[in-house]
């Protein structure tokens, strides 16, 4: 094989490599933030005074807003958390 073939073969195998690293990091990243979601949404509902589940179910637009806010923050702050992991 000439010299380009192999440079060529080998820069391939480097970005499928590292496509399946990133790949495998995402899906880790999203599994971490989903957990993290539920264990804020569970805190949030403890440290309010009243069930967040109810309130959700009722229509109450004040509470649902709030819920996306955490949402929302949790999800910026774990995402960000990640991808500057990765670099």
């Amino acid at each position: 094989m000439e010299t380009n073939e192999l440079l060529s073969q080998y820069m391939y195998q480097s970005q499928m490599i590292s496509m399946l690293f990133n790949f495998i990091y995402a899906c880790i990243g999203s599994f971490a933030a989903i957990i993290f979601m539920y264990l804020g949404y569970k805190i949030l509902d403890t440290l309010t005074l009243f069930k967040t589940s109810k309130k959700l179910e009722e229509g109450n637009i004040a509470v649902g807003l709030f819920t996306l806010g955490v949402f929302l923050a949790i999800g910026i702050s774990t995402g960000l958390t990640f991808g500057m992991a990765l670099n």
